[in-house]
């Protein structure tokens, strides 16, 4: 899980540095627009962590309101 949350930062870093030096190449706007694009990938692979933990938290959740809900039901037919 670690290495997938490094692997995300990094894509997402390289993707839109990528896409601002791309553009500075085609605008001639010197390195602007690939320090932009390297702090909004930075920006976005954060963002990307965060959705995907609270995601995860929710699953989790989930999961223990489900396997509370089997035992209480258990416990009411044991006692039926």
């Amino acid at each position: 899980m670690a290495w997938n949350a490094v692997i995300s930062l990094v894509a997402a870093t390289g993707i839109y540095g990528g896409l601002g030096w791309l553009a500075d190449g085609w605008l001639n706007t010197g390195h602007v627009l690939f320090v932009i694009g390297l702090v909004g990938g930075n920006f976005v692979g954060i963002y990307g962590l965060y959705k995907r933990a609270q995601y995860a938290e929710n699953v989790d959740a989930r999961n223990v309101d489900a396997q509370a809900g089997d035992t209480q039901r258990g416990r009411r037919r044991a006692k039926h």
